[in-house]
């Protein structure tokens, strides 16, 4: 508690057991209590968790904070992917969205992220406010009663509480099938594939949507509870996906679909077994709104993105916007209207129609619905 509480690029995080604690979580979530209350009249949030270990233990303190201060609070009914918790924000029509991760990084970490009521990152100016009613509660003196009050001697069994819990998951996949041409998927998703949810919170989401899509083979890597996260980082990068292109060759697969620890960001494996890098799917992608939707708008990339980018808005006379790194600066464009398409270097992409959040899974449809309108691999269409 020594140290300022500060929101980097996409949230707050800290090591499990050392800074991120059962008391800071709570600690912020009164923060976040205050900003409602200074805001809104009869406040509502809704909050998610990833698989990370005891993440729903934080949730549920988290919730139950919320609760003791009088703010509708609903809680997701099991873990689950950022995206979703994001969509679940705009269609329950809450505040704000908390979602319990620490995204792609080591399994040693876990965090907390705020989503806006769009259903999309939080902005920089919610989040400066929020921190700042973090922070003031620091000095207080009676925050220790408050937290040591607000624990419920039954925490964890919610036999005796009222707590209002819903499946997140059920309507964000009926979203996802309606943003997909499930018609041309169907016709042309023959062909067997890899799925990678690296231990995380797509590993039911991922591989239902896969199936209800098609009777083609799915094999899926890393589809399991593992605190550690089996010694990888749940980052789809690098050796992190070694396992996922054995698998592709072993199993003679088009393609791997590989997502994050949450959910939001996409990598791929070639049917050769190279990496397809978030670069090259972006490219892909906005290169299909263009030629095969005929869509158009701003496109957003983050300094570091390929300039792969660049040339493809050159050659078509879009209007290129670059931003600071965190996808919160791509969504604060995307609210301002007009953009076809926005992504970052790290994996997290967007796509007009959809909610102002990057989502690892949608884009994994979009690329699968690539591959069957144009009957060819990801390797001869990135060459193209």
């Amino acid at each position: 508690m020594k140290n300022e509480i500060k929101f980097g690029t996409d949230g707050w995080r800290g090591i499990t057991g050392f800074d991120f604690t059962d008391e800071k979580v709570r600690h912020i979530t009164l923060g976040v209590c205050n900003y409602l209350k200074e805001k809104h009249i009869r406040p509502k949030v809704v909050i998610g968790y990833d698989t990370r270990f005891i993440s729903g233990h934080f949730a549920a303190s988290a919730e139950e904070v919320f609760r003791l201060n009088d703010i509708d609070a609903m809680l997701s009914d099991s873990f689950t992917t950022s995206p979703a918790l994001s969509y679940s924000a705009l269609k329950n029509g809450a505040e704000l969205g908390i979602m319990i991760t620490a995204s792609h990084n080591p399994y040693y970490y876990n965090g907390y992220k705020i989503k806006g009521p769009y259903g999309g990152s939080a902005t920089v100016d919610m989040v400066s406010e929020i921190e700042s009613h973090v922070n003031n509660i620091k000095h207080d003196r009676e925050f220790k009663n408050h937290i040591k009050d607000s624990v419920n001697e039954n925490h964890g069994d919610f036999t005796d509480v009222k707590v209002k819990m819903s499946d997140f998951n059920r309507s964000y996949i009926e979203n996802l099938l309606e943003f997909v041409d499930t018609d041309i998927i169907k016709k042309g998703f023959d062909f067997p594939i890899v799925i990678d949810p690296m231990y995380g919170a797509g590993q039911k989401i991922f591989k239902k949507l896969m199936t209800k899509l098609s009777s083609a083979e799915v094999f899926e890597v890393h589809g399991s509870l593992n605190a550690s996260f089996g010694g990888i980082n749940p980052e789809p990068i690098g050796d992190n996906l070694d396992e996922a292109a054995n698998a592709l060759k072993d199993n003679k697969c088009k393609i791997a679909f590989c997502i994050d620890g949450d959910g939001d960001r996409i990598g791929a494996i070639g049917e050769n077994g190279n990496f397809v890098s978030s670069h090259h799917i972006f490219a892909i992608l906005l290169d299909h709104l263009l030629n095969r939707k005929n869509l158009t708008g701003r496109v957003i990339k983050t300094v570091s993105t390929s300039s792969i980018i660049d040339r493809i808005c050159a050659k078509h006379g879009l209007e290129l916007v670059t931003k600071p790194v965190g996808f919160k600066y791509i969504s604060e464009e995307i609210l301002a209207g007009n953009v076809l398409m926005g992504g970052e270097e790290s994996g997290g992409l967007w796509v007009k129609g959809y909610i102002p959040e990057r989502d690892g899974i949608l884009m994994s449809l979009l690329l699968l619905e690539v591959l069957c309108m144009e009957k060819k691999t990801i390797n001869e269409i990135l060459k193209e």
